[in-house]
């Protein structure tokens, strides 16, 4: 006599032939890149207008007065952006500019701090001028391979990029023409955390460009000016943009373009290659 077992009610159910990849399907998506970017600009009031002048130079760095019209503006977001005023720019609430534009105090407060800008540009009384006169064309050049600015232009992982950054700052106070030159990294400096042992963690943000206080160096058919040089028997192209701190102008690299690898992804502070 067989012992037969009987089988449950309902439809057969087949084991699986094979297992789905997620992990694949996750390395798939990493290397999707976007067909198209599109920049979102704030639509500034007109009377607001100065706001993106003083957003795209970064004397309001070291300028208290500047720092507190954006803290004014919206002090949460100012802390939430990560004291980003170009950024900020492209966060804010529309209707709490239109308030801001009727806002007469406010109004004072940014006519004051662009004038305080154009006399910082324009000054014809700084300290090289006195001492030297005017010498026309002389540019002094100031190559570093990281700017310590301000935080929200992660380009520099230590104390010689603040070095290097204190002294572009100093000589827009003191008049001396110089011009920085540099390397526009996708990801700066990397924050740290906690997590849930306790062990300190590093995490990397990529830098958007568009989002700094930096601009694409383009030639007058509108595309971006490029540089070549020989690297490792290879040519490598970089885009320039620029950065303005005060009256010195600063030129980046980047070699983020679809024919480099990525070689200004960071900038030092780690063991990744």
């Amino acid at each position: 006599m067989q012992n037969h077992q009987r089988r449950p009610p309902g439809p057969a159910i087949s084991a699986p032939t094979h297992r789905f990849n997620f992990r694949r399907l996750y390395l798939i998506i990493l290397i999707v890149k976007p067909v198209r970017v599109f920049q979102v600009v704030p639509s500034l009031p007109v009377p607001l207008e100065e706001l993106r002048r003083l957003a795209y130079n970064l004397r309001w760095a070291w300028n208290h007065d500047t720092i507190e019209l954006f803290r004014r503006l919206d002090s949460d977001l100012w802390e939430s952006s990560g004291h980003s005023p170009v950024r900020m720019l492209g966060l804010v609430d529309q209707e709490h500019l239109e308030a801001a534009a009727r806002d007469e105090s406010f109004l004072a407060h940014l006519e004051r701090a662009a004038k305080e800008l154009d006399v910082h540009l324009a000054s014809e009384s700084t300290w090289y001028r006195r001492n030297y006169g005017r010498l026309d064309g002389l540019k002094v050049a100031y190559f570093s391979a990281e700017f310590g600015i301000t935080e929200c232009l992660s380009i520099f992982a230590g104390g010689l990029g603040v070095l290097a950054g204190d002294h572009l700052k100093s000589a827009s106070d003191l008049g001396i023409p110089l011009v920085g030159m540099g390397l526009l990294y996708q990801q700066g400096y990397f924050g740290q955390y906690l997590n849930a042992a306790g062990w300190q963690q590093e995490s990397y943000v990529d830098n958007d460009f568009h989002n700094l206080p930096v601009i694409l160096q383009t030639g007058p058919d509108g595309a971006p000016v490029t540089v070549e040089l020989r690297y490792d028997h290879r040519s490598v192209t970089a885009r320039i943009w620029r950065a303005n701190v005060g009256r010195v102008p600063l030129y980046l690299l980047d070699t983020n373009v679809p024919a480099n690898r990525a070689f200004t992804d960071f900038r030092g502070g780690s063991q990744r290659e």
